[in-house]
């Protein structure tokens, strides 16, 4: 998992094979993840642009029909992380001045 990578936990796991899966991983999507999409979607939470840029970024992987029993609540935690990706660094702080410094 590096650094930028971040984890969802879900309060209604989601069916996974014979499993449930209670967790998600999102990765920094990458340009190629972004085909075919629309970033004022992305912005706007589009629910549809969302959870198809969730399967291509997510650990494990899942298909959008497990993301169809996501609830409400869970979607709207994972589209707040992957809306996050876009958000720009934090600025450094600027530096006190120094003492006796023009």
């Amino acid at each position: 998992m590096s650094p930028a990578s971040r984890t969802v936990t879900l309060t209604t796991p989601i069916p996974y094979g014979d499993k449930t899966l209670d967790t998600l991983t999102l990765r920094p999507p990458c340009a190629g993840d972004l085909r075919g999409l629309k970033l004022s979607r992305l912005e706007e939470v589009d629910t549809d642009t969302v959870l198809t840029l969730v399967p291509r970024i997510a650990s494990p992987h899942v298909v959008a029909a497990q993301l169809d029993a996501l609830t409400p609540f869970d979607t709207l935690t994972l589209a707040a992380e992957v809306v996050g990706f876009f958000a720009p660094p934090a600025p450094c702080p600027t530096p006190p001045p120094k003492p006796g410094g023009s």
